[in-house]
C-alpha cells in the first residue's frame, strides 16, 4: 500500500478537551492524491476563491477542485492561453474575480470565464523570477515576494513592474497594516524574519520589534476578527503564542494550556514539521504537534480541540488552510492534500487492537449493556468483555469506561439482562442462558429441566413483571423462566391457532410503559401478548394493504416519551404503529432512511430517534419527519450495525455495535453541517461537445443559443467539500417547468429541442446534511428563432402581403369580368345537368311504377288461384302456383335490392371498407349464385382467374359488381352457350373480364347501357325482366373501388365487360371514397 493510500486512514482519534479522563474520538479524514485526479502530490500553495472553488498549486500544474473532481491547468504547446510554467508557488484573487498565479518564470492572470491565462514578465530582469507570495492592495496593485529579486510591485493598468531589490531573502508572505502605508514582509531569513516596507518612501524601515528565528518555528501575519493585523510566532518553550505589531512593538503572549495530545512511545510522528502553525480568519491558532493538530481560540484564550493522528508514515506537512465551511486542509510535500472537519462529530470506537490488552477481544458485537455499577458489557461472536469505570489506566479507554476484563472466550453472547436484584443474565445463541458472577469472574449455566428446552437458540431476554421471572425469545418459541426453580412455561406457534405465537425465530422482546409485552418474529411479523388470556394478537404484512406492517422480519420495538410506538424491521424500514387504530405508517429509503434494515432504536433528550442500520446510523426527527444520516466517514466503526447491539446509558451516551466493534457518542456531538454551499456551473455542453460559457454569454449575461442547438447540458457542483457525494440538487427551467425537479445526488441536466424564447434556469443545492441553498444559481437563457420566425422577417412578410393585396386587387378587377362570363357558362352547364338529373329521377320513379306494379299484380292473381286450387284440393296446381310465387318473390327481392343499392350510392351512404380479397374465390362464390340457372340452360361458365390472386377492395361492393355482371351475361347467353371470367395484369392495373357468347349489341345500345336517363330495361332471351339499374350500379361500385367499368360488344358475337382495378398499396380511406362518390 502506498504512503498516500495509507494516509487515507491517518486520523483515528481526537481528544475531547477538558474531560476529567481524556476520551479519544475518531474524526473523519479524507486524503486527495494523484489517484483522485490531483496533478501532483507536492502541493506548495492552497487557495479558496470568491466562488468557493479550492485551488492547489503543485510542481506540475494548477488544480481546481469542486468536491467531485479536479480540473488541471498545465502548459500546452502551441496554446497561447495556457500556462508557460507548471511550477506554481503562490495564488491570490483580485476584486474582479481574476486569479493571479505566481510561478517559476513569472506572473499569470487567469480569467475564470474564458479560462485563459495571460502571462506578465519583467522584461528588464535577467533572472528567472520565482514569485512565492502575492498581496493585492486596495488600489489593485500587486506586491510580489520573490527569491533573489526582492520585493516587486506590478500595476495591471500599465502592465509595468517595479523592482526594489530588497530584501534579498525569500519573501514568504506579504500583508499591510491598517493605515495601508506599510507592508510587512515575512521572510525565511533567520536573522530577520519580519521586514517593514514604507510604500510612500519606497524603502525598508526599521522594525520596532526585530523578531529573530526561534529554532525552526515560522512566523505568520494574520488579520484578527476585529480587523487588526498582527504577526505571530511561538515562544521559546513552544507553549506560548507571541502576537505583536512590528510597527509599534506592542506584544501579547498567550499561554497554551497542557493538552491531551501526548504521543505514545511506540507511535511514530504524524508530522515532520512539528510546531508549524497557522492562524485562520476566525482567530483560531492551529499548531502541528508530534501526533496531530492543536487548535487554540485566541479570543477566548482557551483550547478548542486537539486532533490526534495515528499515521502509518510521517507526513511532510507544508501548509494549512481553513475554508469557509470550517474544513481544515493540509498540504504536503509529495502526499497530496488531507482534509478533515473538526465539527463533524465526536465518536469513540471500541475495537480489537493488536498488543493492546484493554481492547475488545472480538469484532462482531451482538449486545451492549451498562449495569447499575456503570460497567459496560459488550458481547458478541466469541466473547464477552466488560469495561470498568474509574480506573487509572487510560492507555486505550478514557472517562468512565477504561479497563477491559475478558471473562470468557468462544461465547456467542446475544442478550444481557439485569434483574431487580442486580443479577446479570447472559443469553448465548447456542450455549444457553448464564448467570454471571462478576466477583469471581464466572458464568454459570442455567440448565433447563426439560431437555427439549436445551436445544433452543436464545435471541433476546427481558425481566418479567413478577419477581424472579425472565422471558426468553428463542428459535422455537417463547419461554417464561422461574429463576429460583429453573422451571419453564413454553409458548409456541400453532399452525391452526391464530391466537398463538407468530411463525419463525423470535428476535425481539419488549415491554411498553403499560406493561404490555410484544414479541417480534423473523418471518411472522409481531404479536401482542395478553397475560390474562395467555393469547397472542398477531400483526403481519398484508400485500396490497398500505397501512399494514411493512415487513414481517421484526428486529426491535421502542416506545418514545410521547407514547409513540415504533417498530424496526429487517427490510421494511421504520414503522409507526397506532395501537388504537391498529394501522402502520412507514419510513423507508425513499423518505431518507439510509437502509431499510433497521437494527436498533434509541431516543435522545430532544425526542429524536437514532436508528442503526446496515448503512450507518440515522437521526430521525419524528416531528419534521426528516433524516440526517451518518456513516463510517463520520467516524463510525463501520457502515453495518447488528441487531440487539444498542444501548443508552443514564448520561445520555449512546452505544451501537456492529461488524467492527462499538461506536459510542453523545447525540449532541454529532452535529449537523450548517454550511450553505455555493453553487457553480462546472461544465456546459452543446451537442455533447464541452464549450466555455463565455462563448455563448452575451452582454446581458444571458446564455444565447440558436434554434439549431438541439441538445444542451449543464453540470454543476455545490461547493460543500465534506462528503460531497451526499450533496443534493434540484432545478427548474422557468418557461418550461412550474415545479422544482428533484435530482437527488445527480448534478447534471440535459435539455433537448427548446422552443425559441426566453427561459430562466434556477438550480438549488443542499449539503451532505440537507441544508439547502434556496437562493441558488440563476442563469437566463435565450433561444433565438430561425430567420423565418424573426420579427424583421415577419414585418417584411406583412409588407409583402400588403403589396400583393394591392396588386391582387387590381388584377382581381380585371378578372371579375372574365369570371362573370365563366359563371354564366357554368350556370348554363349546371342547368343542363339539373335537367338531366330531373329526367333521371323521373325515369327512376317510372321504373318503380312500372316494374313494381307487375309483381304486385301477379301476387294478387296468384293469391286468387292459390285459394281456388286449395279448395278443389288440386295439389299439382297448388305446387305450380307456389313455384310462380317463389319466382315472383325472387324477382321482387332483386328489384328492391338494386333499388336500395342505387339509392344509397346516390346519397353517398356507401362507405367502402377495403380489405385483402382472394379474387378467384370471390368469383367462384358469385358463380354459385347462378349455378342453378346455368345448369338449367346448359350454359358453361369457367373461372380462369388465377388461384391466390389478391385484390384490395371492398368485399360487399365487389361481390355485387361481379354478381350483376355474371347475372347479365347469363340473361343474354343462349342455351348451350358459355361464359368466361379472367383476370390479368396490364401494366400496373388488374383487369377483370367477364365474357359471354350471347346476342351482343350494337354501338348505340352499348352507349346507352351506362345511362339511367332514357334507358329501358332489355328483356332477356328467356323473357327475364329488369329495372335497368344493374349496369349503372356496377359502374358506381367500380368507382367506389377506384376502378373503371367498360364493355366491348358486337351483335351476335357476345359481350365482354372489363373491370379495371388500379393497384392499391394502401387501403382506400373514407376521404377517397367520398371523392369517388362525388366524382
Amino acid at each position: 500500500m502506498t504512503t498516500m493510500k495509507k494516509l487515507c486512514f491517518l486520523l483515528l482519534y481526537a481528544l475531547l478537551p477538558f474531560a476529567s479522563h481524556a476520551q479519544k474520538y475518531t474524526v473523519p479524514f479524507h486524503q486527495l492524491s494523484p489517484n483522485d485526479g490531483l496533478s501532483q502530490g507536492y502541493v506548495k500553495t492552497m487557495f479558496q476563491d470568491s466562488r468557493g472553488f479550492m485551488w492547489f498549486g503543485t510542481r506540475d500544474g494548477l488544480n481546481r477542485y469542486d468536491g467531485y473532481e479536479f480540473k488541471v491547468y498545465k502548459k500546452v504547446l502551441g496554446d497561447s492561453c495556457s500556462l508557460n510554467s507548471n511550477v506554481i508557488l503562490s495564488l491570490a484573487e483580485d476584486s474582479g474575480g481574476k486569479l493571479w498565479i505566481g510561478a517559476v518564470g513569472g506572473l499569470y492572470r487567469f480569467d475564470p470565464l474564458t479560462e485563459c491565462f495571460e502571462h506578465f514578465q519583467d522584461t528588464l530582469s535577467k533572472k528567472v523570477p520565482r514569485i512565492f507570495s502575492i498581496y493585492i492592495d486596495a488600489k489593485g496593485l500587486l506586491w510580489l515576494g520573490t527569491r533573489h529579486l526582492g520585493l516587486q510591485v506590478f500595476n495591471p493598468a500599465t502592465r509595468h513592474f517595479t523592482s526594489f531589490g530588497l530584501p534579498k531573502s525569500e519573501i514568504q508572505q506579504i500583508t499591510e497594516n491598517a493605515s495601508q502605508r506599510y507592508l510587512w514582509l515575512l521572510t525565511d531569513n533567520p536573522a530577520q524574519r519580519v521586514e517593514i516596507f514604507d510604500k510612500e518612501q519606497r524603502k525598508i524601515v526599521t522594525s520596532q520589534y526585530p523578531l529573530k528565528s526561534m529554532g525552526h518555528s515560522p512566523v505568520q501575519a494574520a488579520q484578527s476578527p476585529d480587523g487588526k493585523h498582527y504577526v505571530y510566532q511561538l515562544g521559546k518553550d513552544l507553549s506560548q503564542i507571541i502576537r505583536f505589531n512590528p510597527l509599534t512593538g506592542k506584544t501579547q503572549t498567550f499561554q497554551i494550556p497542557p493538552a491531551p495530545c501526548g504521543v505514545a512511545r511506540d507511535q511514530q510522528l504524524a508530522f515532520r514539521r512539528i510546531y508549524h502553525f497557522f492562524v485562520d480568519k476566525q482567530g483560531f491558532f492551529w499548531q502541528f504537534t508530534p501526533q496531530g493538530l492543536l487548535c487554540f481560540d485566541l479570543q477566548k484564550q482557551q483550547l478548542k480541540g486537539c486532533y490526534n493522528f495515528s499515521p502509518t508514515a510521517t507526513v511532510e506537512n507544508l501548509n494549512l488552510l481553513v475554508d469557509r465551511s470550517g474544513l481544515v486542509w493540509i498540504s504536503t510535500a509529495g502526499q497530496g492534500v488531507g482534509v478533515f472537519h473538526p465539527k463533524a462529530g465526536r465518536v469513540q470506537n471500541f475495537s480489537p487492537k493488536k498488543n493492546a490488552p484493554y481492547s475488545l477481544s472480538f469484532k462482531g458485537v451482538r449486545v451492549i449493556h451498562e449495569d447499575t455499577h456503570k460497567r459496560l458489557w459488550v458481547g458478541g461472536y466469541t466473547g464477552l468483555d466488560v469495561f470498568a469505570p474509574n480506573v487509572a489506566e487510560v492507555h486505550h479507554f478514557a472517562g468512565n469506561l477504561q479497563q477491559s476484563d475478558k471473562l470468557l472466550h468462544g461465547l456467542n453472547a446475544e442478550a444481557i439482562c439485569e434483574d431487580a436484584d442486580g443479577q446479570l443474565w447472559v443469553a448465548a445463541f447456542a450455549e444457553g442462558l448464564f448467570r454471571l458472577d462478576y466477583d469471581h469472574g464466572r458464568l454459570m449455566r442455567v440448565v433447563p429441566k426439560d431437555t427439549v428446552m436445551r436445544l433452543h437458540y436464545i435471541f433476546d431476554i427481558i425481566t418479567g413483571v413478577a419477581p424472579h421471572t425472565l422471558w426468553l425469545s428463542t428459535s422455537r418459541g417463547l419461554q417464561k423462566l422461574d429463576t429460583r426453580t429453573h422451571s419453564y412455561t413454553f409458548y409456541k406457534h400453532e399452525s391452526g391457532n391464530p391466537r398463538s405465537l407468530p411463525l419463525g425465530f423470535l428476535f425481539a422482546l419488549y415491554r411498553d410503559q403499560k406493561g404490555t409485552m410484544w414479541v417480534g418474529s423473523e418471518q411472522g411479523g409481531f404479536a401482542r401478548f395478553d397475560t390474562t388470556t395467555q393469547t397472542f394478537t398477531r400483526f403481519t404484512h398484508q400485500p396490497g394493504k398500505a397501512n399494514s406492517l411493512s415487513h414481517n422480519n421484526v428486529h426491535a420495538f421502542y416506545e418514545d416519551k410521547a407514547g409513540n410506538f415504533w417498530i424496526a424491521t429487517g427490510g421494511g424500514g421504520l414503522n409507526l404503529f397506532d395501537r388504537e387504530k391498529l394501522t402502520f405508517k412507514h419510513y423507508t429509503q425513499k423518505d431518507g432512511l439510509p437502509n431499510n434494515v433497521v437494527n436498533g432504536i434509541l431516543e435522545d433528550e430532544e425526542g429524536n430517534l437514532w436508528l442503526s442500520t446496515n448503512q450507518g446510523i440515522a437521526k430521525f426527527d419524528p416531528q419534521a419527519e426528516t433524516f440526517i444520516n451518518f456513516d463510517q466517514r463520520d467516524g463510525l466503526q463501520a457502515n453495518e450495525f447488528n441487531r440487539h447491539a444498542y444501548f443508552k446509558n443514564k448520561d445520555g451516551r449512546m452505544f451501537f455495535g456492529g461488524v467492527n466493534g462499538v461506536s459510542a457518542f453523545y447525540p449532541q456531538d454529532l452535529k449537523k453541517n450548517e454550511f450553505v454551499p455555493p453553487i457553480v456551473i462546472t461544465k456546459f455542453k452543446k451537442l455533447n461537445q464541452e464549450i466555455s460559457l463565455c462563448q455563448v454569454i452575451n452582454e446581458e449575461q444571458e446564455l444565447e443559443l440558436s434554434h439549431k442547438d438541439a441538445i444542451i447540458s449543464f453540470e454543476f457542483a455545490a461547493l460543500n467539500f465534506y462528503q460531497s457525494d451526499k450533496n443534493q440538487y434540484a432545478y427548474k427551467l422557468e418557461g418550461l417547468h412550474k415545479e422544482w425537479v428533484q435530482l437527488g445526488t445527480h448534478r447534471d441536466i440535459t435539455f433537448a429541442n427548446l422552443a425559441p424564447g426566453s427561459y430562466t434556469l434556477r438550480v438549488k443545492a443542499a449539503n451532505n446534511d440537507g441544508v439547502w441553498n434556496e437562493q441558488g444559481l440563476t442563469l437566463k437563457i435565450r433561444v433565438t428563432p430561425p430567420w423565418w420566425a424573426t420579427t424583421w422577417f415577419r414585418l417584411g412578410a406583412v409588407l409583402l402581403i400588403l403589396l400583393v393585396i394591392v396588386m391582387g386587387y387590381s388584377w382581381r378587377l380585371q378578372q371579375a369580368k372574365r369570371t362573370r362570363l365563366q359563371l354564366e357558362q357554368l350556370v348554363d352547364e349546371r342547368t343542363r345537368e339539373l335537367k338531366k338529373l330531373n329526367h333521371t329521377k323521373d325515369r327512376f320513379f317510372g321504373i318503380i311504377a312500372h316494374d313494381l306494379r307487375g309483381p304486385l299484380a301477379s301476387f294478387q292473381q296468384v293469391n286468387y288461384l292459390l285459394n281456388h286450387y286449395i279448395k278443389k284440393q288440386d295439389m299439382e296446381k297448388v305446387q305450380t302456383v307456389s313455384e310462380q310465387i317463389d319466382t315472383t318473390a325472387k324477382k321482387l327481392n332483386r328489384l328492391l335490392n338494386n333499388l336500395l343499392d342505387w339509392a344509397m350510392v346516390q346519397q353517398n351512404s356507401v362507405i367502402p371498407q377495403p380489405e385483402e380479397l382472394d379474387l378467384h374465390q370471390q368469383v367462384q362464390d358469385c358463380m354459385a349464385v347462378y349455378q342453378g340457372s346455368l345448369d338449367l340452360h346448359q350454359i358453361q361458365i369457367e373461372n380462369k382467374v388465377p388461384e391466390g390472386q389478391v385484390l384490395w377492395a371492398d368485399p360487399h361492393s365487389v361481390t355485387s359488381l361481379i354478381q350483376n355482371l355474371i347475372g347479365n351475361a347469363t340473361k343474354f347467353t343462349p342455351d348451350g352457350g358459355n361464359i368466361e371470367v379472367t383476370a390479368q395484369y396490364r401494366d400496373d392495373e388488374l383487369v377483370l373480364a367477364i365474357k359471354d357468347s350471347g346476342v351482343g349489341m350494337d354501338a348505340a345500345t352499348l352507349k346507352q347501357m351506362f345511362e339511367l336517363s332514357g334507358k329501358k330495361s332489355r328483356e332477356g332471351l328467356r323473357g327475364e325482366q329488369g329495372v335497368g339499374l344493374g349496369l349503372t350500379l356496377c359502374q358506381e361500385f367500380a368507382r367506389l373501388n377506384n376502378a373503371t367499368l367498360t364493355a366491348d360488344s358486337q351483335p351476335n358475337e357476345g359481350t365482354t365487360f372489363y373491370v379495371t382495378f388500379r393497384e392499391q398499396k394502401t387501403p382506400i380511406n373514407q376521404q377517397n371514397a367520398s371523392t369517388l362518390l362525388e366524382g
